[in-house]
């Protein structure tokens, strides 16, 4: 191994950090550093995204099981104040249907397919397959499958659904 000595490379070089490059690489000098560290920061970059739709989608999760655990307040915590539905559905209808579905069936099943999520700047659409299921027993009375279109807005670092449309699969 041998160390490079450029007055570029000089300038990367701190008590704290070395780069000695080994291999092919030493014939290059500055040039695998500066290729390491491109790399790097676009890395670093690509994690921001990542760390968004892995929050989204942690979001989307909670506010299924919220739904399938009957958890009211937790489930009107993800939906926004501008939230619109189906039909000019509001919040307080969100939540008025949320309540009459929790009274009406004491066991709710909720089954979802993998979320197809798609990112823009601080917005995001997640659509997903789901079979939903209420009954008073241990079996259900009713259950339908349903495709799933939401749209999301990231408030204060919170995710927060802004609209939701569904539609039966078979009936």
């Amino acid at each position: 191994m041998r160390d490079v000595r450029s007055p570029a490379c000089r300038t990367l070089r701190t008590h704290a950090f070395a780069f000695t490059p080994i291999g092919a690489q030493a014939r290059h000098g500055c040039k695998a550093s500066g290729t390491a560290l491109l790399l790097f920061l676009l890395a670093i970059a690509g994690c921001g995204r990542e760390d968004a739709e892995a929050a989204l989608r942690r979001q989307v999760q909670a506010t299924l099981d919220a739904l399938a655990q009957q958890q009211h307040g937790a489930l009107m915590d993800v939906i926004a104040d501008d939230f619109v539905g189906p039909q000019a559905m509001d919040r307080q209808g969100a939540s008025q249907m949320a309540r009459l579905y929790f009274l009406r069936f004491r066991q709710i099943g909720l089954l979802a397919g993998p979320l197809t999520v798609e990112m823009s700047a601080g917005r995001a659409r997640v659509a997903f397959n789901a079979v939903l299921s209420g009954g008073q027993g241990l079996l259900p009375d009713q259950a339908q499958a349903y495709q799933v279109d939401s749209s999301w807005r990231l408030d204060g670092g919170d995710w927060r659904m802004i609209a939701l449309q569904w539609q039966p699969v078979l009936r």
